[in-house]
């Protein structure tokens, strides 16, 4: 393993993770108790790969913990900076970044299946077949989800057909991109993670 290439992952979790706490306690200290409880609940998402490998004795691979970070980080400086209003194309680039991760939860437990457990056996096309077709369908389900709330609630998380579409196809090159990286390592003989999810 590379060990910088770990070290920086790990600079890169903490970092952002000090983050989320930072705005948490500046929400608290003006007085802001909702964002309060918003960033310190973000923060503790971040923290639910370690919490798994704390407690159930789960090791997960650490680009589980990276990129669930990146992920809830982008979403939670967006909503609290407003940058999903007022930043053009925002809401699409964490739509962006979400279904990579989503992507990457996916593939390697699909990986797992196939390497650790052996209950699935695909050639490394199947893959990213895979990858593509289940971050979409996890996008399908988010987008209902978005619908339901603004049906239910009068929010406004969906703005128009194009809007949705345009998050659906963000979603969709998230999946190409992590099912086509997944396909040419496994093509090429190499493991899609760091360590095995059941620690082996």
């Amino acid at each position: 393993m590379d060990d910088t290439r770990f070290g920086l992952k790990h600079l890169v979790s903490i970092f952002l993770k000090l983050a989320i706490a930072v705005m948490s306690v500046v929400s608290l200290l003006r007085g802001d108790y909702v964002w309060f409880i918003g960033g310190a609940f973000a923060l503790f998402l971040t923290l639910v790969p370690t919490i798994l490998e704390r407690d159930f004795k789960m090791e997960l691979p650490l680009i589980f913990d990276t990129t669930i970070t990146i992920s809830i980080f982008f979403h939670a400086i967006g909503s609290y900076h407003g940058f999903y209003y007022n930043v053009p194309f925002y809401d699409h680039f964490t739509h962006f970044v979400s279904a990579a991760t989503v992507s990457l939860i996916g593939v390697t437990l699909l990986y797992d299946l196939a390497f650790h457990v052996r209950i699935v056996k695909l050639p490394p096309l199947g893959f990213g077949i895979f990858t593509v077709l289940f971050v979409m369908s996890m996008g399908l389900v988010w987008e209902f989800l978005e619908w339901g709330f603004d049906l239910m609630l009068g929010t406004t998380l969906q703005r128009g057909l194009h809007d949705t579409m345009l998050d659906l196809l963000f979603d969709t090159i998230a999946g190409v991109i992590v099912g086509t990286i997944s396909t040419l390592k496994l093509s090429r003989g190499e493991p899609l993670v760091e360590r095995p999810l059941r620690g082996e």
